[in-house]
């Protein structure tokens, strides 16, 4: 690779992981969103690729209404920075993709790097798990509950949630044990599917994202699990070119997420949480024919609370920020986008790494905030689906 493409993969792994660390700050944003705009100005000087104006159309508008949207109630101006913030990245993700000569290689590489960093963050979790402080403590720094371990004059610290007296969670240098989770799955994936290094060295990367999930202590982790490897068998066995066993997968798939959906209190009945259930509520009492934009959720939830928090329901946040009319197109577009790219996950690897990755978004985002949020759970899915747009959708 040259020195573009190695800053390709430097920004935009950076942009998936450095927005999730314990000691976040307001300055990280501006960071990534700089190096994205550098990035894209870089490819399209050096590469003069072309651009699918009709796709890049179809992003600008959707952009637009976003803005637009918390502009008709001025309780909602503070809005426009969290819409530029998401919009302005799945902009500058399709820039950056578009513009790239070696489009396949750097997303290898992106994910490669993204487990390995995930790998150590699991790592780094089961030592000061398994040797620091059996208590939390409140860490001033961070403005969060963490674990300590102390070497010699040297303080290590990670995020962990649960009782403060014994049985707590963690999420190493995450910000939550639910974040270490999701990392540790997608890496799974990774490992699963696109690794090609010796199978001994493979189970090995496989077992150490399977602590990171035991650690995290995330049951909706283990429901991934079994259903990554379930899945992953699926595609690799049936046709899915043939659309009668795409629509089966795709309606399969919908019922799995259904009953998740409808049964996600007795599912998680022994698990904390942490007020979910009243923000759903107030999320579900606030939902219109048209939304306020962006972040209204977490204002609405602000309001009654007194609180900073999120509606932990990727679903029922769409609704509120754009309303029924909005939501039922975005809904529409990822159900279309899942169906054609089961269609396409036998031509490569790459393809069934999509689909998993794409659908685990689709269920982490019932106990979540995935989709229109600033965060790795929104750049991963808009990475993703700008290169199967942009690449496979292409090559078709």
């Amino acid at each position: 690779m040259n020195k573009l493409e190695k800053f390709n993969v430097f920004s935009i792994t950076l942009l998936l992981t450095i927005t999730q660390l314990l000691f976040n700050s307001k300055y990280i944003p501006i960071v990534c969103m700089l190096l994205l705009i550098l990035c894209f100005a870089l490819n399209y000087k050096n590469n003069k690729a072309k651009i699918n104006k009709a796709l890049f159309c179809f992003i600008i508008i959707g952009s637009i209404i976003s803005i637009l949207l918390p502009l008709y109630n001025p309780l909602f101006i503070k809005n426009i920075s969290s819409t530029l913030l998401v919009w302005g990245t799945i902009i500058l993700l399709f820039l950056i993709i578009s513009t790239q000569e070696k489009k396949e290689e750097i997303f290898l590489k992106v994910f490669k790097n993204f487990s390995y960093i995930t790998i150590f963050l699991i790592l780094y979790g089961l030592i000061v798990y398994y040797f620091g402080n059996k208590s939390m403590s409140y860490d001033p720094i961070s403005k969060s509950y963490v674990q300590e371990l102390y070497i010699g004059g040297i303080r290590l610290i990670q995020s962990a949630v649960g009782d403060p007296k014994y049985g707590f969670l963690v999420g190493s240098l995450t910000g939550n044990a639910n974040t270490l989770s999701s990392m540790s799955m997608f890496s799974l994936t990774y490992f699963l599917i696109l690794d090609d290094s010796k199978k001994s060295k493979r189970l090995f990367k496989l077992i150490i994202c399977i602590f990171g999930l035991i650690i995290s202590g995330s049951r909706m982790g283990f429901i991934l699990l079994l259903f990554i490897l379930i899945f992953n068998f699926i595609l690799k066995k049936i046709d899915f070119t043939n659309k009668k066993n795409a629509l089966g997968l795709f309606f399969g798939f919908i019922l799995i997420v259904f009953i998740l959906s409808i049964n996600f209190n007795n599912i998680f009945s022994s698990v904390d949480l942490n007020g979910r259930n009243t923000m759903w509520e107030i999320g579900k009492n606030n939902i219109q024919l048209i939304g306020h934009g962006i972040n209204s959720d977490n204002i609405f939830l602000n309001n009654y609370l007194n609180f900073n928090t999120s509606m932990h329901n990727s679903y029922i946040s769409l609704l509120v920020n754009y309303g029924i009319i909005l939501s039922s197109f975005v809904i529409l577009f990822f159900s279309i986008t899942l169906i054609n790219s089961i269609r396409c996950c036998h031509i490569h690897n790459i393809n069934r790494f999509i689909v998993i990755v794409y659908m685990s978004l689709l269920i982490i985002g019932l106990s979540e905030s995935v989709f229109f949020i600033f965060g790795f759970y929104n750049s991963i899915l808009f990475y993703i689906l700008d290169y199967y747009y942009l690449n496979i959708r292409r090559l078709k």
